[in-house]
């Protein structure tokens, strides 16, 4: 009898886990199919043309700040830094179109000697105004912010900090681990991984995978900071997780038959690759023990024609937007970024050669009706 008693009891509970783990599986199920199914929704931006501001030079590479207060813009080898002001306050069209501009504060030229071809800001509060950028001609650069007095009136200016030079080719891509941590991706066809070292104070490489047989084209980390996805010109992704030493280990490599130009984390286990002149967007999910596979895939409107990967693949979780170009835009080339709010989109095309803002349509008529 007690033997008895106490095979139901292992029954219910084997059952109620097994239960459990079901309705688990469910709900991500249930929170996989709302994203993709979100992801083809569209949102619209509104241009603000006061804001425009003409640049001949060639800009591969936008980055804006955390509080949408600061922007820099490539310019060929050169590196201007403004202002973003009355943003935040007035959110009516016509308003913003009075207020809101753009004032140069500066330009960084002599240190990279080729297009820039990457910008990242700092994540951490402490240094929100400091940023990386990556180059032609395979330097990393960290740019540090300097307050200074002249004629009595407080000065930005920003001087560069550390300058990294290990790459022999492209800087393509960089993305950051945490403000201590930098991944980089080249046309040397490595991946490589930065250390900031706080008692010497100086950079250093810590490791290089050199699996890519091609160019490394886009890298994306996930939410949680412990894996990153390389996608390159070898028709290659790999999957990569972070260890406890702090090192990269390559947990598994998917052979595409076209080549990936763009490749984002959308969720902790959900992430979005784009083919190069692909007409669909691939969805892989993390199905068995952390293995992706192909989930899903739908179709791209301008799908099927020549997109560039110097205009990443950006993914807003707050708003489940996705921000891809492709190749159907009446523009040769078009390079931009999007803030990491979604209100702000800005963008460089070569044939207006002018730096454009576009704010979010729902922010406007949000406060429009207030």
């Amino acid at each position: 009898m007690p033997l008895q008693k106490i095979s139901k009891k292992s029954k219910k509970v084997f059952k109620k886990q097994c239960v459990t783990k079901k309705n688990i599986k469910n709900k991500r199920e249930q929170k996989f199919n709302q994203i993709s199914n979100d992801l083809k929704n569209e949102f619209k931006y509104v241009l603000l043309p006061t804001m425009s501001i003409k640049q001949i030079e060639t800009c591969y590479a936008i980055a804006i700040n955390n509080r949408n207060t600061l922007c820099i813009v490539a310019m060929c080898s050169m590196i201007k830094i403004m202002e973003i002001q009355e943003l935040k306050k007035e959110f009516n069209q016509n308003s913003l179109e009075d207020k809101a501009k753009c004032i140069q504060l500066q330009i960084l030229e002599g240190i990279h000697t080729d297009i820039v071809s990457t910008l990242n800001f700092m994540e951490k509060p402490e240094n929100i105004d400091s940023f990386i950028s990556g180059s032609f001609d395979g330097r990393i650069i960290i740019w540090a912010l300097k307050k200074i007095k002249q004629d009595f009136v407080k000065q930005k200016q920003w001087f560069p900090q550390f300058i990294l030079l290990v790459h022999i080719s492209y800087v393509n891509c960089l993305s950051l681990l945490n403000d201590e941590n930098i991944i980089s991706g080249s046309s040397d066809n490595t991946i490589k991984l930065w250390n900031l070292n706080k008692i010497k104070n100086d950079w250093s490489c810590i490791q290089t995978i050199r699996e890519h047989t091609d160019i490394v084209f886009g890298l994306s980390i996930n939410e949680d900071k412990k894996q990153l996805i390389s996608c390159g010109g070898d028709k290659k992704i790999l999957i990569m997780k972070l260890t406890s030493n702090g090192k990269l280990q390559i947990n598994q490599i998917i052979n595409v038959d076209i080549r990936g130009s763009r490749i984002t984390f959308i969720t902790n286990e959900l992430f979005v690759f784009l083919q190069e002149s692909s007409n669909n967007l691939h969805i892989y999910k993390a199905l068995r023990k952390n293995i992706y596979e192909q989930y899903q895939e739908f179709p791209v409107s301008g799908g099927g024609q020549s997109c560039d990967f110097y205009f990443p693949a950006q993914y807003i979780k707050q708003m489940n937007l996705l921000v891809l170009t492709f190749g159907k835009l009446e523009v040769s080339r078009t390079y931009g970024t999007i803030s990491n709010n979604g209100d702000l989109l800005m963008t460089w095309n070569s044939t207006s050669n002018q730096i454009q803002f576009r704010i979010l349509k729902e922010n406007i008529e949000k406060n429009h009706h207030i």
